[in-house]
């Protein structure tokens, strides 16, 4: 008795990913190479795996969400500190306390 693969109808899809996240996907599809030598998995197969997963988690409605921590609320006791948006700088006086005198032209 053999398994055949079902054939599913696929669609290609160009997607952009951080070099970053691309070296992850590498470094995971390596070390799923060395735990399970002899099977054939690439990037794409990775991803989709990722996708598949991400889609099952606990963001879908059937799965129960964690309430054991009670929502934040915001504490109305304190005042919001002011923030000003740009330092002023003092305006700097001439030394010797007297301001130089102009030259007329």
């Amino acid at each position: 008795m053999t398994k055949t693969k079902q054939k599913q109808e696929t669609q290609v899809l160009t997607i952009r990913f951080p070099v970053a996240l691309v070296r992850k996907v590498d470094r995971y599809v390596k070390k799923f190479g060395k735990e399970f030598p002899g099977i054939s998995f690439q990037r794409t197969d990775a991803v989709r795996l990722f996708v598949e997963r991400g889609l099952t988690g606990p963001l879908l409605p059937e799965h129960p969400r964690n309430t054991e921590t009670a929502p934040l609320k915001p504490d109305l006791g304190r005042k919001p500190k002011k923030v000003s948006k740009v330092p002023r700088l003092a305006k700097r006086k001439p030394a010797g306390g007297k301001k130089k005198a102009r030259r007329k032209r």
